[in-house]
C-alpha cells in the first residue's frame, strides 16, 4: 500500500477587519462640513428692495435744440452712366480761368481724342456755361465713349440742380436720359449672347 503523507497541523487566522470606505483626500475633508450644513435649517434670502429713482423735475421756460446748420455747399453735383460708366462730376462756380480734370487729370489729356472730348462737354457748350464751372470728375469703369457719355449725363444733371430752367432744354437734347443699352449675356450653350457654333453636316 502507498504511504500517506501526514497533514500539516492547520493554525487559525485571526479575522479581517472591515475595510473603510475609501474616500478621495478632497471629498473626506469636505464629509464633515457637508453633514453640518445639512443638520441647518434651510435660509430664505429676504427679497431686495428696488432703488428709487426720483423723478427729473420739469424745466420750465426751456428753449427748442438748435439743430447744427451743414455749411453751404459751393459746388454742384450729378452722377452719370453709361453701360459699365459710372461717372462723378462737381460743377464749381468761378469767375474766370474755368479747369477741368478727370481722375486728377487734365481733361484733354484723359480724353484725347476729340470726338470724345467734345460728347463729354456736350452739356455746358449748349447751355452756354463752359466758361463758367471748373470741372472735377471721378470715372469708374467702361471704356472711353462710355464714360463721356456718362460725363454728359452727369454734367446735365448738375447744370439741373443750379438752375431748373435748363431741364427743358436738356432733355429735349437727351442729355438727361439714361441709355439701357448694355452688353446681352452669354446664353450657354453659344459662343456669345446668339452667336451658335458653326453647323457641321458631317
Amino acid at each position: 500500500m502507498a504511504e500517506t503523507k501526514p497533514k500539516k497541523p492547520t493554525v487559525p487566522r485571526a479575522p479581517r477587519r472591515p475595510a473603510a470606505p475609501r474616500m478621495r483626500p478632497a471629498a473626506a475633508a469636505l464629509a464633515p462640513m457637508k453633514a453640518a450644513v445639512a443638520k441647518e435649517p434651510a435660509r430664505t434670502a429676504a427679497p431686495r428692495a428696488k432703488p428709487v429713482v426720483p423723478a427729473p423735475a420739469p424745466v420750465r421756460n426751456a428753449l427748442p435744440r438748435e439743430e447744427p446748420r451743414s455749411a453751404p455747399r459751393h459746388y454742384f453735383t450729378g452722377v452719370g452712366r453709361r453701360k459699365e460708366a459710372i461717372m462723378k462730376v462737381k460743377l464749381i462756380p468761378v469767375s474766370s480761368h474755368p479747369e477741368a480734370s478727370v481722375n486728377g487729370k487734365p481733361f484733354l489729356q484723359y480724353f484725347p481724342y476729340p470726338g470724345y472730348a467734345h460728347i463729354a462737354m456736350a452739356a455746358l457748350e449748349a447751355t452756354g456755361a463752359a466758361s463758367r464751372f471748373s470741372i472735377v470728375a471721378h470715372a469708374r469703369g467702361g471704356g472711353a465713349h462710355a464714360q463721356a457719355v456718362a460725363m454728359r449725363m452727369g454734367t446735365a444733371r448738375a447744370l439741373v440742380k443750379q438752375d431748373q430752367n435748363l431741364r427743358p432744354q436738356l432733355r429735349a437734347l437727351g442729355y438727361l436720359t439714361r441709355d439701357s443699352r448694355a452688353k446681352e449675356r452669354k446664353k450657354p450653350g453659344l459662343k456669345r449672347a446668339r452667336r451658335a457654333p458653326q453647323f457641321s453636316k458631317r
